[in-house]
């Protein structure tokens, strides 16, 4: 379904708005999601984009500077904390 790159950068986007967040005291992205079917393919999504995942009972983390930073640079957020916090891990690709 979601096979081209704007499709997935945008469902993606519109996703980490309503469910994600980018931790203010350490490089993680993380998303949270119970249900392990939507878990997995949140997961694959961000996989397909080069940028590994871990998944937990309370969602998909990405943790790290360089994999944080890799998908900051897909991500686009319409809220402005959230915007401000993608732009500073996106200086550590």
């Amino acid at each position: 379904i979601l096979t081209r790159m704007s499709y997935m950068r945008a469902f993606l986007s519109g996703f980490f708005d309503a469910e994600g967040s980018v931790h203010k005291n350490c490089a993680r992205i993380s998303i949270a999601i119970q249900n392990k079917e939507i878990q997995r393919f949140i997961s694959n999504i961000v996989n397909r984009l080069g940028v590994p995942t871990s998944i937990y009972s309370n969602g998909v983390w990405v943790n790290g500077r360089q994999k944080s930073g890799k998908l900051a640079r897909f991500l686009v957020s319409a809220i402005p904390a959230k915007h401000k916090r993608l732009e500073r891990l996106r200086r550590y690709v």
